[in-house]
C-alpha cells in the first residue's frame, strides 16, 4: 500500500532510544505483551563440547540398548528455545511458541519437527559452517513490534527476527571472526515489498572525540 515503514538502531537501549526489542511476535497480528519481552529478554547458549558430549553420552546408551537418562544431557542442550522442547517450561518458567517457522534451529534425529534431546537431539547451525555445529552458538529472537520506535520514529514493520551467532576455535583466521545469521519473519498482516537493510557502525580511531579522517586529492 506504499507505506514506508522503518526499524533502526544505532547505540541501543541504554540511551533510552530503541525500536527493537526482545521475543517472538504473535502469528496472527504481530504483536507482543511486555511479559514476553521480559521472558525473552535474554541469549540462549551451546558450546560444541557440549553437543559432542551429548552425542557420546546418546551413542553410549543407544549401544548397550538401555534408555538414554536425561539427568545426563548437559544443561544448555537442555535450555536450546528449539520448537517442542520438553525441559523448557521447568528450566525457564514460560512457555515456547509453537509456529510453522520453527525456533532455534536443531538436528531432528526423527524428522518430527519436534526438539527430543533424549533421542539424541542437538542444536546446530541454520546454514554454512564446516560442521553442522560450531564451538560456540547463541541464539536469541526480537522483534520491532514491542513499542513506540523511539530511534527511528517510523511504523513498526512487525517483524521477528531469529538470530544466531557462532565461532570456531580454530589455528587460522576463522578463530577471530564471529559470524551471524539472521531469520526475518514478517508477522504483519499486510506482505512486505522493496526491504532493504544495512549495518550501522561507529567505528573510532582511538578516542571518539578525535576522529579526523579526511584526504588530498592533488597529492
Amino acid at each position: 500500500a506504499d507505506n514506508l515503514k522503518v526499524a533502526a538502531q544505532t547505540y541501543g537501549s541504554s540511551r533510552g532510544d530503541t525500536d527493537y526489542w526482545p521475543g517472538p511476535l504473535s502469528v496472527n497480528e504481530g504483536t507482543i505483551d511486555s511479559t514476553t519481552c521480559r521472558d525473552w529478554d535474554r541469549f540462549f547458549k551451546v558450546t560444541g563440547e557440549s553437543i559432542e558430549r551429548h552425542i557420546n553420552l546418546y551413542t553410549a546408551a543407544k549401544d548397550q540398548n538401555i534408555m538414554y537418562d536425561p539427568a545426563l544431557i548437559p544443561e544448555d542442550i537442555k535450555s536450546w528455545p528449539a520448537r517442542g522442547n520438553p525441559y523448557f517450561y521447568e528450566i525457564f518458567g514460560f512457555k515456547l511458541p509453537n509456529t510453522n517457522e520453527g525456533l532455534a534451529p536443531f538436528f531432528d534425529q526423527n524428522g518430527n519437527g519436534i526438539y527430543e534431546p533424549a533421542v539424541g537431539e542437538y542444536p546446530r547451525l541454520a546454514k554454512g559452517g564446516c560442521r553442522n555445529y560450531a564451538d560456540e552458538m547463541i541464539f536469541w529472537i526480537y522483534n520491532d513490534a514491542g513499542g513506540f520506535h523511539t530511534q527511528s520514529f517510523g511504523d513498526a514493520i512487525r517483524i521477528e527476527v531469529q538470530a544466531m551467532a557462532f565461532a570456531y576455535q580454530t589455528n587460522d583466521e576463522i578463530n577471530n571472526m564471529t559470524f551471524q545469521h539472521h531469520r526475518i519473519i514478517n508477522r504483519a498482516v499486510a506482505s512486505i515489498d522493496s526491504t532493504y537493510f544495512s549495518l550501522w557502525i561507529d567505528p573510532d580511531l582511538g578516542c571518539s572525540t578525535d576522529d579526523y579522517i579526511g584526504c588530498d586529492p592533488e597529492s
